[in-house]
Formats: C-alpha cells, structure tokens, sequence
C-alpha cells in the first residue's frame, strides 16, 4: 500500500468516528506521515544559471560559483531561514567579516604544572 493509500485510509477512517492516532495505528504509518504536506520547490532560474556557470567554468567551485550568481545562497540554503540565508548573501558581497571567537583555554594552560589540584572546570 503507497502512503497516498494509507493517508486515503486514514481519512476515511477519521470520517467515520475514529481518532487520528487510532488510525494511523491501524493503518501502520506515523501521525507525521499522515499530516506532512509538501511545500513547493520555488524555481527562480537559479540552478539553470548555476549549471550554466559550472559547464562554463569547470575549475570553478561550488563556493565559487555561487558567490558569482546572486541568489544562490538564498536558493542553496534551504534549511535555513531566509532572514540567515540573505544575512549570508549580504556578508559575501560586502566583504563584511564575521568575529570569530576566541579560543577557548586548555586544560594544560588551566593547571600550572601542578597534578594535585582538583579541576575546577576552569
């Protein structure tokens, strides 16, 4: 049975008085399953213009090619939000660099030389 069938089942099921969980219980597929529904994938030309580039350019890197299209890392970062992705696309084209922090102390700076001391966590 395909998971259209199932969710089809599961639907059924809930029309006719029984709850969600039970039914996708007895349907044997997961509550999250049943209630996911795809987002539609927005095609903005981006990766056409990516592959272009890269038929074009083959020495070129992925990082490389995509700071050479603008849009790309908004349309490459799809896990991230669009606020962060077009934070990142920002930095890149204005060369702005992020602070990176320090480095945090080890544990051989921490002791000085003497074994018998208790780690603090230092």
């Amino acid at each position: 049975m395909s998971i259209t069938e199932r969710r089809e089942s599961v639907c059924f099921l809930v029309t006719r008085q029984v709850s969600v969980q039970r039914a996708c219980v007895l349907v044997q597929i997961q509550r999250a399953t049943f209630r996911y529904q795809a987002r539609p994938v927005a095609n903005d030309g981006v990766g056409e213009e990516l592959r272009a580039l890269a038929q074009a350019q083959p020495r070129y890197g992925y990082r490389r090619i995509t700071q050479r299209v603008p849009g790309a890392a908004a349309a490459e970062t799809h896990h991230q939000s669009k606020a962060r992705a077009s934070l990142v696309e920002t930095r890149r084209f204005t060369g702005t660099a992020t602070e990176t922090p320090a480095a945090a102390p080890r544990a051989s700076d921490a002791v000085s030389g003497s074994l018998s001391q208790p780690c603090l966590g230092v």
